[in-house]
């Protein structure tokens, strides 16, 4: 039987299972080869040559369509080098919540997990269907362009190989496998990395519905559900833990990109002196890329949110009627909550609509240094 988290990602991770960002259920050892090789065929030439063309060989004519789709290929590169790289702990992640620890025992703990499940499929099945109908617009610009010799991406190639014909078209095939990779692997990650916050805050949820109705224990047997209670967040503080060493490298990633390449989007988009499709793709990439930050910082500010509002939940119940023990162990509870419940990037930056905020700014001041340069 399907764990509730796996549930909650199915289309997920099998993408990611075919793109080799998953590990199979029965073949481990497979997975040690079948995820470097995709990853290498998909990523590297593209990135190794968009690299090469985009900072040593590009004009000065301003940041075009194929220069920001290659801008995209090289640095999402190492965002999912470190998913491949993870990919055990990953699947720690996506098990966790199965432990007997984490068993629904009424029915509001039923409906909170259900609800994380729908949030989780509605944002995975908007993010999903939004980026393959990117990727079929793109493929279908590629189609419909006058110029169908060009590369779809714009990419660094030596003078000896451009008139090699058999040669344009493997790397032409490589590069648009390149960018179909890109799309699917952001449209499945990205919500599996906010959905399993979500999740977590889902625990805690569960966790302040037992601290508020502690009461309603058999008498005698308070002290024994406090325990359980105990168990149960440092349960979650564990998760919290798994979950930045699979995920907090991919997450940083993502956030340098975005202070980079938002600063670029909006740099372009200020030179443009007539309304084309250029300006319009910039456009839409760059609202998207917000979402995909935004998506991060929200669901990392709603898990310390929550994290705060334990200590409420335990004002709320009848914790004068508990006897001493039980009100010793809700004290210790209560100190260990004041400690933010922070996902960090990187150990850099924190998930939070603070770090929004600071990514913004950011961007910003690269945008008034290049506008000035």
């Amino acid at each position: 039987m399907k764990g509730v988290v796996e549930t909650s990602f199915k289309l997920n991770l099998t993408v990611m299972k075919i793109l080799g960002l998953y590990p199979f259920e029965n073949y481990p050892h497979l997975y040690k080869i079948y995820a470097p090789t995709v990853y290498a065929f998909a990523m590297l030439p593209g990135s190794i040559l968009g690299f090469i063309q985009l900072f040593f060989e590009r004009d000065t004519d301003g940041v075009k369509y194929d220069d920001l789709i290659s801008m995209v290929v090289i640095f999402q590169a190492p965002k999912f080098l470190s998913v491949v790289v993870n990919g055990s702990n990953i699947r720690k992640c996506i098990n966790y919540f199965d432990e007997y620890i984490f068993v629904k025992q009424s029915a509001k703990h039923e409906n909170i997990v259900e609800n994380c499940v729908s949030v989780c499929r509605r944002n995975s099945n908007v993010f999903f269907f939004g980026c393959v109908a990117s990727i079929f617009s793109w493929c279908g610009q590629l189609y419909f362009r006058g110029k169908n010799d060009d590369l779809p991406v714009n990419v660094w190639m030596p003078l000896s190989l451009k008139q090699e014909p058999v040669f344009n078209k493997f790397l032409y095939f490589n590069l648009v496998i390149g960018v179909i990779y890109v799309g699917l692997a952001c449209a499945t990650i990205d919500p599996l990395i906010a959905g399993l916050i979500c999740h977590a805050c889902g625990q805690l949820q569960v966790l302040k519905e037992n601290l508020q109705n502690l009461e309603k224990s058999v008498a005698g047997h308070i002290y024994g559900k406090v325990k359980a209670n105990i168990v149960h967040y440092n349960s979650v503080l564990e998760f919290v833990k798994e979950y930045e060493k699979s995920f907090s490298s991919a997450i940083f990633y993502q956030f340098m990109e975005s202070i980079i390449v938002i600063c670029i989007c909006c740099l372009q988009i200020s030179k443009f002196q007539n309304f084309d499709l250029n300006s319009v793709i910039m456009v839409n990439y760059l609202c998207f890329l917000l979402l995909q930050v935004y998506f991060y910082c929200y669901y990392g500010t709603i898990l310390i949110e929550e994290n705060n509002s334990l200590i409420d939940a335990i004002y709320m119940s009848a914790w004068y009627q508990y006897e001493e023990d039980s009100q010793k162990a809700l004290i210790i509870l209560m100190e260990r909550s004041k400690r933010p419940l922070v996902v960090t990037a990187g150990k850099v930056l924190d998930l939070s609509l603070e770090t929004f905020t600071v990514i913004l700014r950011r961007s910003y001041s690269l945008l008034a240094v290049l506008k000035n340069y």
